[in-house]
């Protein structure tokens, strides 16, 4: 972890701390259990969800036929919702 994690509540900086530690439900549900999140991804520095970013990179044998781009701004989008992404950071700072 590059980023050091900020205090919860706070607005999210990627430091990835959450993810690391743990894979969300949606993730173990989409992708088995591991940690840390198999779709954790880092880009200059900072830590994304890939199921939000791209998500038929890691659900592409889910959809075979799927339209690449259609799926990604649906279920990207969807996933993001569900996450929360934007709502401040939910990571215990005991964590």
């Amino acid at each position: 972890m590059s980023t050091p994690k900020p205090p919860m509540g706070s607005p999210c900086n990627g430091c990835g701390a959450c993810c690391l530690a743990e894979t969300c439900a949606i993730g173990t549900d989409l992708l088995g259990y591991a940690s840390p999140c198999p779709a954790l991804e880092t880009d200059d520095g900072r830590y994304w969800c890939g199921l939000v970013r791209h998500p038929s990179k890691y659900l592409a044998s889910h959809f075979p036929e799927a339209d690449r781009r259609a799926l990604d701004e649906f279920l990207g989008g969807m996933i993001e919702q569900a996450l929360g992404v934007g709502r401040g950071c939910d990571s215990d700072d005991d964590a």
